[in-house]
């Protein structure tokens, strides 16, 4: 996944999301203007070397801002998107040509407010989030709800989402609609990109917690709900790396399309 010993696998991230309520919160308020993994790796390295978790900004960042990293303080890591560059053969000519690919590294660029000093800093104000504006920017369309079944709260086909009018969580439900598209649960038989069928269960594990990252991250209700639904499918089972990429993948991509102030940095995932 990325290069490094001590940081925590994207799993691992997740699992402290499902588990421990609190901690998506703490940190979006903080480091909303990250990827949601770069938001929880901060939150913890903070917790781990005992800063007070705050805004943070790399050491040029800081700089202009007019705040200055005080001498001694260790970066904190987050995860980075490195382009590569590499040569395909096609099998069938076996003829090659160039191609690119994501890989993620930790790189210790950043620091936390609580290790500069300078003039005062003023927080800008916490992104906003608009429905349509993501829904467009996805090519997905909302349509009336219309299902026969009491007890559907939503549901999705192809690229389209309906969204019950008694919904007893509505944006939970839409962001968990929207995360069955995204993540390719309702084209070509829930086969995902490799080929794979995903199993209903596992696909509600995966919609669920996007829902769960996405609406804590936008300071929604009804999280202990999301916990709940995705112990409920995944039966004590543990949620592997490639799938919690995917998941990270998801939220990102749903929190970025209906942002009004867009973010500086790239998602966290592959």
């Amino acid at each position: 996944m990325a290069d490094s010993k001590t940081a925590p696998s994207f799993s691992e991230l997740l699992a402290t999301v499902v588990t421990e309520p609190g901690k998506l919160e703490q940190a979006f308020s903080r480091f909303h203007n990250y990827s949601i993994g770069n938001q929880l790796l901060a939150l913890i390295e903070c917790f781990r070397r005992g800063i007070e978790p705050g805004p943070i900004a790399t050491y040029a960042g800081w700089q202009a801002l007019g705040r200055q990293v005080r001498k001694g303080e260790k970066a904190i890591e987050l995860c980075m998107p490195i382009t590569c560059k590499r040569t395909v053969k096609d099998e069938t000519t076996g003829d090659e040509s160039p191609a690119t690919f994501t890989r993620f590294a930790f790189k210790p660029r950043w620091f936390v407010l609580a290790q500069t000093d300078g003039v005062d800093y003023v927080a800008p104000a916490p992104p906003t989030w608009d429905k349509a504006r993501a829904l467009a920017a996805l090519d997905i369309t909302e349509e009336a709800f219309a299902s026969m079944n009491g007890n559907s709260q939503g549901y999705a086909v192809g690229r389209r989402v309906a969204i019950s009018p008694v919904a007893e969580r509505p944006f939970p439900t839409l962001v968990h609609e929207l995360a069955h598209v995204i993540l390719g649960h309702t084209t070509n038989g829930a086969r995902l990109e490799d080929g794979a069928v995903i199993s209903y269960a596992a696909a509600e594990v995966e919609a669920e917690s996007v829902a769960l990252l996405v609406s804590g991250s936008l300071g929604q209700d009804g999280l202990e709900y999301c916990r709940g639904y995705v112990q409920h499918y995944l039966r004590g089972a543990a949620i592997d790396e490639r799938t919690a990429q995917r998941i990270f993948k998801a939220a990102d991509t749903i929190l970025r399309a209906g942002r009004v102030d867009q973010v500086e940095e790239l998602p966290v995932a592959a």
